[in-house]
């Protein structure tokens, strides 16, 4: 209810402001390497195998900056983390980028929850930069039902895939079931995506095919 998400954010606005004044004058630089680390991704149930780790981060005059790389699946992943505690807002920006990951069984999830329907054969690559309040991602780490939205903007391409979706209407695949499924056999898919601050994102999806090409272009609201 509004009670608890109005505590929430109280509880999270003082984890805030204590973490501010612990790293206001702090000056603190860290650099470990892992030969091989093992994640669990909680929200697609997938364990991930990351290898040759290598996280560097250092804190300077209330900002912090963290970056990770680390080999998977074949390729690579790299991520930035800057947050500013002199902001009002104090900003938290995450930058991710997967190079020539290929898409095993353990990835297919990943894709999954950018793209329902696609399933990649080959290799998987993203790039993304989105920000969101420290405020509001401390209360969504606290109780996930509290709205924690990123803007930023995203490209993914992916190499060698199929897309799974509706053919016809409802009205239509309810008298023949037969057309409720097509698929769609693409060498390379190309994906943009812009996240707006209310949840809204606009989304422009190119498919190379063998046989003809795709183009879509929509919107999604902030559910979806």
């Amino acid at each position: 209810g509004e009670d608890e998400a109005r505590e929430l954010r109280r509880l999270a606005q003082q984890t805030a402001r204590a973490l501010g004044e612990i790293l206001a004058n702090a000056r603190v630089g860290v650099h470990g390497s892992i030969a091989l680390m093992r994640t669990f991704d909680a929200d697609v149930e997938e364990y991930y195998d990351a290898t040759n780790v290598d996280l560097r981060a250092n804190v300077r005059n209330g900002q912090l900056r963290a970056n990770v790389l680390a080999g998977l699946n074949g390729g690579q992943v790299r991520k930035t983390m800057l947050l500013d505690l002199n902001e009002p807002a104090m900003p938290l920006t995450i930058k991710t980028s997967l190079i020539g990951v290929i898409a095993t069984e353990n990835m297919q999830p990943q894709i999954g929850r950018y793209f329902p329907g696609n399933t990649v054969f080959g290799t998987f690559n993203r790039s993304d930069e989105l920000e969101a309040p420290l405020v509001d991602v401390i209360a969504h780490s606290l109780d996930a039902r509290y709205p924690c939205i990123w803007s930023g903007s995203a490209k993914t391409v992916t190499v060698d895939g199929m897309v799974e979706g509706q053919a016809a209407p409802s009205f239509v695949t309810r008298i023949f079931p037969g057309l409720n499924l097509t698929q769609y056999r693409y060498n390379k898919m190309t994906a943009f995506a812009n996240f707006q601050p209310d949840g809204w994102a606009d989304n422009d999806m190119t498919f190379s095919g063998s046989l003809y090409d795709l183009y879509m272009t929509g919107t999604t609201d902030p559910d979806n």
